[in-house]
């Protein structure tokens, strides 16, 4: 728990979590594109990728983002 908590302060873990028309992401990095049909950040050592339609940023935070929007395929990448 304690480790859990500590990597989760030291940005060291992300979580990206997609519903149905929702996507979260917490603990990026940095943000390399967002437009209507694409989403590309980077987290950790790991590139996202989110390809879809309809693409609406809905939240930025240091360190959260909510996107909306119809996602097609989702593509993670070693940096």
């Amino acid at each position: 728990m304690l480790n859990t908590l500590t990597n989760y302060f030291k940005n060291d873990v992300y979580s990206l979590l997609i519903s149905s028309n929702k996507i979260y992401i917490n603990n990026y990095h940095k943000i390399v594109n967002i437009n209507v049909n694409e989403v590309s950040i980077d987290v950790k050592d790991k590139r996202i990728n989110i390809f879809g339609e309809h693409f609406i940023l809905k939240k930025l935070d240091k360190l959260e983002l909510l996107i909306t929007g119809n996602v097609t395929r989702i593509e993670i990448n070693e940096r």
